[in-house]
This record gives structure tokens, C-alpha cells and sequence, in this order.
């Protein structure tokens, strides 16, 4: 339906439309370990003003609002746990329509599900600026996550610096 406005525009014109093709996916860089390193430095030089190609500029701006949305991802899930935890607490207290060893389960798997529940993340949540220097720190400490998924470096960053899991 949206290409026959664009296929008539060509008949009714009777001129060559060139339409630029979106890239193919196995052209975009791979959004890892890597891409966040070099977005985040990319971010450092533009706040520091120096003059970035428009390209660098956009990477450093879409490296930010990666983490940014990944912390922010995090933080939700964390307080849905911690919502759930409450909530399965109450419903030990009470007369439970559930098995109490039901709940207990629940209850330890939520840690296994949201690792971050567990830390000083909820109370201390990290800016963006700071969320920034946490993986940047993290990813020259442990150069081997690089090549790793950038959410899983982000997830892993964070857990690193609010003591819950120690290394990659």
C-alpha cells in the first residue's frame, strides 16, 4: 500500500525515483562489548566539544540512550520483583490459597530472575552519566565481555558495581 503512492509518483512524474534501501542487518555494527566502548568514548569527546563527525556524534548519542534504556529496563524489573517479593511475603502471613512451599519457591526464584533485586541498585539508582562510567569502567577492567552482547555487558556492569556478582 505505501510503495503504490511512490510507484505512482514515478508514473505520474515520469522520472526516475531512486529509493534508498535500509541496510541490511549483517551491515549494522553488532551491538556489543565493543560498540559500547567506542559509543561511550565517542559520548566523552562530544561533551568534551570536540568536533565529531555526524556519524561518531549519532553513535555516541545511541551508545547513551542504549544504556540509559537498559538501566532504566532494569530498574522496572526491579521493582516489580521487589513488588512481587512483598507480595508473597503477605501471602505466607496469611491463611494461603497457595502451597507454602509454592511460595517459598517463588520467592527464591526471584533473585535468579532479576539478579539486580538483590544489590543496592533500587536505593542508589545510577544516572545515565554514571550508569555511562560504571560500564566503561567495567569493560577496561574485563576487556574479554567485548565481544559480548551490549545488555548483557550493561546487566553484568551493573551487577559488578552493586556487589552482587564479581567479574564476567
Amino acid at each position: 500500500m505505501r510503495y503504490s503512492a511512490v510507484l505512482m509518483a514515478c508514473a505520474i512524474g515520469g522520472s526516475t525515483l531512486v529509493i534508498p534501501l535500509a541496510t541490511p542487518a549483517d551491515e549494522l555494527p553488532p551491538h556489543d562489548g565493543a560498540w559500547l566502548q567506542s559509543g561511550i568514548r565517542e559520548y566523552q569527546r562530544l561533551n568534551a566539544h570536540e568536533v565529531l563527525s555526524d556519524r561518531d556524534a549519532n553513535e555516541a548519542r545511541a551508545v547513551t540512550a542504549y544504556v540509559c534504556a537498559v538501566v532504566e529496563t532494569h530498574n522496572h524489573l526491579v521493582q516489580r520483583a521487589n513488588t512481587l517479593a512483598a507480595a508473597l511475603a503477605q501471602g505466607k502471613q496469611r491463611k494461603p490459597h497457595i502451597d507454602a512451599q509454592v511460595l517459598d519457591g517463588m520467592a527464591r526464584a526471584l533473585p535468579l530472575i532479576v539478579p539486580l533485586m538483590q544489590t543496592g541498585f533500587f536505593a542508589n539508582l545510577p544516572s545515565c552519566e554514571r550508569a555511562l562510567l560504571i560500564v566503561q569502567d567495567f569493560l577496561e577492567k574485563y576487556p574479554v565481555v567485548l565481544d559480548k552482547d551490549a545488555d548483557t555487558v550493561v546487566e553484568k556492569a551493573l551487577l559488578d558495581a552493586y556487589g552482587e556478582e564479581k567479574g564476567p
